[in-house]
């Protein structure tokens, strides 16, 4: 099971995938569409059992995200 992590900018969303990936945690890029009033944005998914690591890792490079 994967678990979506909602990031703001492609900018954000790209450093952390590399962040992800340099800690050994799998995370798959994606692009959402959450509404016409939000626009576009990007997220993460990650694996469920990964998402306290990422999570952590996020806001020690302060990341923003949202969990939904």
């Amino acid at each position: 099971m994967t678990t979506a992590v909602y990031i703001p900018t492609v900018t954000y969303a790209v450093k952390a995938n590399k962040l992800m990936n340099r800690a050994n945690i799998k995370s798959k890029l994606i692009k959402t569409v959450t509404g016409e009033d939000t626009g576009c944005q990007y997220a993460l998914e990650i694996s469920s059992d990964d998402i306290y690591d990422a999570v952590f890792l996020l806001k020690e490079y302060g990341i923003p995200y949202r969990i939904y």
